[in-house]
């Protein structure tokens, strides 16, 4: 019976510890999510133009390797990858992240449409969508291989890719 009440309580304080430590992902994803979304702020927030707007997410990492916005990579990747079938309120934060930033992304792209600087009938979810892409990927590719090349050639494929959206 002691054995028992043994594994009864050591059950009941894993549990605990689960949930403590599944807190503290939380916690931590969201640390991690708020710092690389102010640096993101503080760029967009030194464009004057929606496509220099929309470059300055790669502003961010260009330097990924050397120099990331937030030590371990992007934390909306890390977290997509790693709690897609294990934690689900993490994963759930991560894809409130991911709607936030192409909200952003879209916001940017139909005041640039408003202001004349991109041609109307642009479809602002695809070229958001378009957008997050490139830069997500180019982050992968970048820690990967551990060159910034893939940033560097992303950035600019962007570039020519906006330019053709501009009235």
């Amino acid at each position: 019976m002691e054995t028992f009440q043994t594994i009864i309580v050591m059950l009941a304080f894993g549990t605990f510890i689960l949930a403590l430590l599944n807190e503290i992902a939380l916690e931590a994803y969201q640390y991690a999510a708020d710092s690389v979304g102010k640096k993101f702020a503080a760029a967009i927030e030194q464009e004057a133009t929606a496509a220099g707007q929309l470059l300055a997410f790669f502003h961010v990492y260009a330097d990924v390797v050397n120099n990331p916005p937030f030590i371990g990579g992007c934390p909306l990747q890390n977290t997509a990858v790693e709690s897609d079938d294990t934690h689900p309120a993490l994963r759930q934060s991560a894809q409130q992240s991911l709607h936030n930033t192409l909200e952003m992304m879209k916001r940017i792209i139909e005041e640039g449409i408003r202001q004349g600087e991109f041609k109307a009938g642009i479809d602002s979810d695809a070229l958001a969508t378009f957008t997050l892409s490139l830069l997500e990927g180019g982050i992968l590719l970048c820690n990967l291989e551990g060159s910034n090349r893939h940033m560097t050639m992303n950035m600019a494929s962007l570039a020519a890719h906006l330019r053709q959206y501009c009235c």
